[in-house]
């Protein structure tokens, strides 16, 4: 989910998107159509100087001082180990001039959602929530999944005893990244389900049966081959000490 910004350059308005970045991660800050030999480069974040270069020391100011690095032959400037305090417009000045302006939004990964489900006391609608912080992980949007259907909506979702899907599912999404809850079954199909379960337990105790009836019959022929070879033995034993 991507939200277009205006950023004004030195004379002409560029409409552009803002770069989402998770916390921790790498951001790459590339100004565009760079003019060389490049004798200067000031990078600034909204009024206040990140990183500047004149032709001799690299320097680099508050929170980039440790993070931010620059190159001198792109005038590209990395910043490593985002923080929220990193969001904000980033201006690149070349040469003296106002090359290129970027949004940076530094934002947190969504977490894993938790799917609950309560029903009126008459079973006639049920309300799936999908329910997960999302502090600092703006904007987020609500996928939903029910068998090989999806949509998006809010945190919640209505069904009725008209919806024959076995089980719901919802996502959490952001521009950094996305996480899923786990199935949740839908709460009208419970006694169908009982008897599916069911089902399942008798046909995995049969197999059982089967199996050690087999093995049970195997291991019996095995014995009563033994024994018979066991007898022929000691038959010739006998015959050759007569002799």
């Amino acid at each position: 989910m991507w939200f277009p910004v205006v950023v004004w350059m030195a004379v002409t308005a560029v409409s552009t998107e803002p770069l989402y970045m998770k916390i921790g991660d790498t951001a790459v800050l590339t100004p565009n159509s760079v003019v060389n030999p490049i004798t200067s480069i000031v990078w600034k974040l909204g009024p206040n100087i990140a990183m500047v270069w004149n032709g001799g020391k690299i320097v680099s100011y508050q929170q980039f001082k440790d993070r931010g690095t620059l190159n001198i032959s792109t005038g590209v400037m990395i910043i490593t180990g985002l923080t929220r305090n990193h969001s904000g417009t980033y201006t690149a000045e070349i040469n003296f001039k106002i090359i290129d302006k970027t949004e940076l939004l530094v934002i947190s990964a969504v977490p894993q959602p938790n799917l609950y489900v309560l029903c009126d006391p008459e079973m006639t609608y049920c309300v799936f929530t999908c329910d997960g912080s999302t502090t600092d992980a703006e904007p987020v949007e609500y996928e939903w999944t029910a068998g090989d259907e999806r949509w998006t909506s809010t945190n919640q979702h209505r069904i009725t005893k008209e919806e024959k899907e076995w089980w719901f599912s919802c996502t959490l999404e952001n521009p950094v990244g996305s996480s899923s809850s786990e199935k949740v079954h839908n709460p009208f199909m419970k006694s169908d389900w009982r008897v599916m379960f069911i089902l399942t337990e008798v046909i995995l105790v049969v197999c059982i049966i089967i199996f050690c009836f087999r093995h049970k019959c195997r291991k019996e022929r095995i014995q009563t081959n033994l024994n018979t070879n066991t007898k022929r033995n000691i038959r010739r034993v006998l015959v050759e000490l007569e002799w």
